[in-house]
C-alpha cells in the first residue's frame, strides 16, 4: 500500500517508519504480523478487523501481536520511540482486561486498563530499546475486553 517507508508528516518534524498502518502490515519491514499466546489466552480472537490488529474475548491469560521480523540494528539506530495508536473497551466500566505495550529490552510494558476511557482513540509512545516490539491484551478472572491497534510506527524523538 506504500504507507510503510519513511515519511515526513504533513506537519513537518521527524520522519516516521510505519510498522502497521490502517490495515497495511508493512511486510517489507515487519515480515507481516503474527499472534502469540501466553497462559490461557488462546481462546481470544485475534484478526484484522476495521483495518486494525484486533484482539478480543473473554478469559484469563494474554494474547498479542508482534512483527514476524525483529527490527534491524540500522532501524534501532535511526529511531528511539515506538508509537501505538489504539482504542480499547472493557465489557463494562468495571469489567475488562488491560492493553500491554512492549518496546523495552527489560521486558517491561506500559499497561492501560480497558474499562477506562472506553472507545477513545489513544496514542502512547515508548522508548525503543528492543529489536522486538509487541502488544497484547491481558485479562484476569475471566474478564471480557477488546482492543484495536490501527497504527504502529517508529520515530526519532530525542537528540
Amino acid at each position: 500500500m506504500g504507507f510503510c517507508r519513511n515519511i515526513l508528516p504533513s506537519s513537518g518534524g521527524a520522519k516516521r517508519l510505519y510498522l502497521f498502518k490502517d490495515g497495511d502490515q508493512c511486510s517489507d519491514v515487519t515480515g507481516g504480523w503474527t499472534n502469540y499466546v501466553e497462559g490461557n489466552g488462546g481462546s481470544y480472537t485475534a484478526d484484522i478487523r476495521e483495518n486494525s490488529l484486533y484482539i478480543g474475548g473473554s478469559g484469563n491469560g494474554r494474547k498479542g501481536w508482534k512483527p514476524k521480523n525483529s527490527l534491524s540494528a540500522d532501524v534501532l539506530n535511526k529511531y528511539d520511540y515506538a508509537f501505538f495508536e489504539y482504542k480499547a473497551r472493557g465489557y463494562s466500566s468495571d469489567n475488562g482486561g488491560r492493553g500491554e505495550f512492549y518496546a523495552d529490552k527489560n521486558g517491561s510494558c506500559f499497561s492501560d486498563e480497558n474499562c477506562n476511557n472506553r472507545d477513545m482513540q489513544r496514542i502512547i509512545a515508548l522508548p525503543l530499546t528492543n529489536d522486538m516490539i509487541k502488544f497484547a491484551l491481558q485479562m484476569n478472572g475471566y474478564s471480557t475486553s477488546y482492543m484495536w491497534v490501527s497504527k504502529v510506527w517508529l520515530e526519532k524523538v530525542g537528540d
